[in-house]
């Protein structure tokens, strides 16, 4: 029985020095150059709302009578009406596109502030994925450690990214 227990203990021996020669062969052929100090986040840019200026016709004033067409005379009180009413609707498309500008600087405004608090929520999201990935790299390089692993994995600190 006895013998028996020297066997196995020198089995053991051979078993774990194959394991351990085969981790330092691995441990020498190890690539660092890949391995990132932090992932930097994604950078969101808000869209462009475009405001093109279209230009309006102005009511011209003229100096000169109106056209008479035929025999009839023209009524200088229909004249005056229609000029008051395109006055009136000059003045009413003036105030649409005062609103359209105004639209169109709340929505932009509204996806500059959308932008900048999705920007600010990936941010976050990324720097506790950077501080996890630290902390995961400091535990594998105490893991390593054990096997003869270089302790200078172990010193990493995240690093938030600007």
């Amino acid at each position: 029985m006895h013998v028996w227990s020297k066997a196995l203990a020198v089995a053991l021996v051979v078993t774990l020095w194959g394991f351990g020669a085969t981790a330092l062969q691995a441990k020498d052929h190890k690539d660092k150059s890949c391995e990132p100090p932090g992932c930097p986040a994604p950078v969101l840019t808000p869209p462009v709302v475009e405001g093109n200026c279209c230009p309006m016709d102005t009511v011209k004033t003229h100096c000169e009578p109106p056209v008479q067409c035929g025999c009839n005379p023209v009524d200088p009180k229909a004249v005056s009406e229609a000029q008051e009413e395109a006055l009136k609707k000059q003045h009413d498309a003036v105030k649409a596109q005062k609103k359209r500008q105004e639209a169109i600087a709340k929505a932009q405004r509204e996806l500059e502030e959308k932008t900048a608090k999705e920007q600010r929520r990936i941010d976050k999201a990324n720097d506790k994925f950077n501080h996890e990935n630290a902390e995961f790299q400091a535990a594998n390089a105490h893991y390593e450690s054990f096997y003869g692993g270089s302790t200078k994995a172990a010193e990493v600190t995240s690093q938030p990214q600007p």
